[in-house]
């Protein structure tokens, strides 16, 4: 969770939602990181200990996403 926290944060949003699903849309390309393990001290994803840029052997079906939720003011 502490990684989908900073990926929110790098992106200007306060906070992420969690929950679990399969339900993604199929991709094709780069997997650009794995292994990433965040602290939450971090002010980017690039400070967080990771396997190497494009060094993945990774396939899509270990695909993540993230979803940041807005502030709402009332």
């Amino acid at each position: 969770m502490k990684d989908a926290e900073l990926v929110c944060r790098m992106l200007g949003y306060p906070g992420v939602q969690e929950y679990i699903t399969t339900n993604f849309t199929p991709v094709k390309g780069i997997i650009w990181l794995r292994y990433v393990g965040c602290t939450g001290r971090e002010s980017s994803i690039a400070d967080c200990s990771h396997g190497g840029w494009g060094n993945s052997y990774c396939y899509h079906g270990e695909d993540v996403g993230v979803t940041s939720i807005q502030e709402i003011n009332v």
